[in-house]
């Protein structure tokens, strides 16, 4: 089974702290964030995307971040990174 989270609106550092939190308490379960409302994205939430997707993946389960918006997409380039940079699937 595969927990959903819809991410904020605005991933700055207080709601990627927030989301990281969230994260920890599914540790060990297949997850999948559904990313189609970010208006905002901070490299402190690519930082926080990235730790998880790399501890999902040495835990051997499913992480995924799917539904980009346009706007978390321009954010994602700008930080110079692709969104299948954080599939992490075994």
């Amino acid at each position: 089974m595969v927990s959903i989270i819809s991410m904020p609106e605005i991933v700055d550092a207080t709601s990627a702290t927030k989301l990281a939190k969230q994260l920890l308490e599914l540790r060990n379960c297949d997850v999948m964030l559904d990313a189609q409302g970010i208006t905002r994205f901070s490299a402190f939430g690519l930082e926080v995307l990235i730790a998880a997707s790399r501890q999902w993946q040495a835990d051997g389960q499913v992480f995924d971040v799917a539904n980009w918006s346009d706007e978390a997409l321009i954010a994602l380039q700008a930080l110079g990174v692709e969104p299948a940079d954080f599939l992490a699937e075994i």
